[in-house]
């Protein structure tokens, strides 16, 4: 590998990485390219532009460039690291790429390349031949998003378009993920709650939940699997309580890593501790612990959060704390509304014989 190396948009004429650690060196987008390849290079240098504009455009920070230049030497592992940390890999296959041998295009690929991360453009080669060659060639082919321009000479403005809205659906997808993973990273920092009775150690790093606590309106759970889910893979969750376990149908794949689920509004009638189990391919994956939050829960927590009944009552009556008066006058007109008939408060003897008159009228 002659020539590898990280530029900003204002290091553009910089072709030479000049060293420092691999977290220095990380970048957003990796080009992997034939080092003698000039269309690949020429088709490279447009497609900078192109991310440039977006960028400026969205008042965004520039994206870093990452390069392979394949040559077919060996790479070190630092170079490794970097490239695995990129979020958008784009693969130019043309001819002089392809010359390399398969074994050593293969072994080095499965190195530095994320197949959900790949875009591959196909530069003067068929797709039926790559259809021939990719499985000894190509690791992870399957899962490339693939295009190919009508003329490899040609910027068509339209095939552009369509290759960079790819690329742009990659680095939000992974943008996405990784925004996602360091939410749950913080949730599960700050709160670790205790494993539930089903929980294995041996399940401890298969899926993950988020969020770790729910309630009557934000019931939605998030499942991210550490292993992606294949096409004929199929998933089951069970909700488990204490007394009873029940069955989630209704289940959603937002991506080969992530499920989505809504929490039964069964298990939000009083706050409890609840157990998510997930299936896979009738293979148990384990059990997290979930917090279910009932609304008299909620109150109670808005309650010892006051410092000032009266003021509390006045707010939920929709008065101001200051009118004391008219905060008074409601409380009787709702007094009186709701007092028993034939209810005497300060005649303690009329009152129990109302209060008995009243029994017996409802008896009869």
């Amino acid at each position: 590998m002659s020539c590898t190396h990280q530029e900003t948009i204002s290091d553009r004429n910089n072709w030479h990485y000049s060293g420092g650690n691999a977290a220095d060196a990380a970048g957003d987008i990796l080009f992997v390219l034939a080092k003698h390849s000039e269309q690949a290079l020429v088709w490279v240098n447009h497609l900078k532009t192109c991310f440039d504009k977006i960028t400026k455009q969205r008042g965004r920070q520039p994206f870093k460039f990452l390069h392979f230049k394949v040559d077919g030497a060996q790479i070190t592992q630092q170079f490794v690291q970097m490239c695995k940390s990129t979020k958008l890999q784009i693969v130019i296959i043309c001819p002089t790429l392809l010359s390399f041998s398969s074994v050593y295009l293969y072994s080095t690929f499965k190195q530095v390349l994320k197949p959900d991360c790949v875009l591959g453009m196909l530069l003067d080669v068929a797709e039926n031949h790559m259809a021939e060659i990719h499985e000894s060639t190509f690791p992870g082919y399957h899962k490339w998003r693939i295009s190919s321009p009508r003329d490899v000479g040609d910027h068509d403005q339209a095939f552009v378009n369509e290759l960079l809205g790819m690329a742009i659906d990659i680095l939000g997808r992974v943008m996405r993920q990784q925004l996602l993973s360091s939410e749950i990273g913080n949730a599960v920092s700050e709160q670790k709650p205790q494993p539930t009775a089903h929980s294995s150690s041996a399940h401890h790093d298969t899926f993950t939940l988020f969020p770790r606590k729910v309630k009557v309106g934000q019931n939605k759970i998030i499942i991210i699997l550490v292993e992606h889910l294949m096409k004929d893979d199929w998933i089951k969750i069970k909700i488990e309580m204490s007394n009873e376990t029940i069955e989630i149908t209704n289940v959603k794949r937002r991506n080969p890593y992530t499920i989505q689920f809504n929490i039964p509004d069964a298990c939000l009638e009083i706050s409890m501790m609840i157990g998510v189990r997930v299936e896979k391919n009738n293979i148990d994956l384990g059990c997290r612990p979930l917090k279910c939050e009932s609304r008299l829960r909620e109150l109670e927590q808005i309650l010892k959060s006051q410092t000032s009944p009266v003021e509390f009552l006045c707010q939920s009556v929709g008065i101001a704390s200051a009118d004391r008066d008219r905060l008074d006058s409601l409380l009787l007109q709702s007094f009186q509304k709701n007092v028993p008939t034939n209810f005497h408060l300060l005649n303690s003897v009329e009152s129990a014989s109302g209060l008995k008159s009243l029994r017996e009228s409802r008896e009869y």
